[in-house]
């Protein structure tokens, strides 16, 4: 299947040098292959992920079907335990003590299959689009 692949995405992160050649730089000196890279901010790389495990009403099942047998980002979504270790370790939102829901960002742990699925999904079909842009006219009192 190697011969097929003719790029991917990466982390931004991916184009920068620490101390040795960036790892875009390696894949396309070692592999040949174009890694586009972008930033993508968490909770808008989540939105895009969200769209495509969205049921499709037309077909009746989501956009992106993950396989049984990838059991590291299904262990990521919570769904089975991880590959590595055996132990259920899902991304999650940050909690504090008392179980509750604590800034707006997720923690970022246990969320490398997830991450790299939503570069591909990025790089692929961009940005979730809002389907409404009307201007909401606002009030200001003084």
């Amino acid at each position: 299947w190697w011969q097929d692949v003719h790029g991917g995405a990466i982390d931004i992160a991916g184009t920068q040098h620490q101390a040795m050649a960036a790892p875009v730089e390696v894949w396309s000196s070692e592999g040949g292959l174009y890694l586009n890279s972008r930033r993508v901010r968490i909770n808008e790389g989540i939105e895009r992920m969200k769209s495509f495990l969205k049921v499709d009403p037309l077909i009746n099942v989501p956009k992106l079907v993950i396989h049984p047998e990838c059991h590291g980002i299904l262990s990521e979504f919570g769904a089975a335990p991880s590959p590595l270790d055996g132990q259920t370790r899902a991304y999650r939102w940050k909690m504090d003590r008392d179980g509750m829901i604590v800034g707006e960002e997720p923690d970022d742990r246990n969320n490398h299959a997830i991450k790299a699925t939503i570069y591909g999904l990025v790089d692929r079909y961009g940005f979730v689009q809002s389907q409404d842009r009307r201007v909401i006219k606002v009030k200001r009192w003084n």
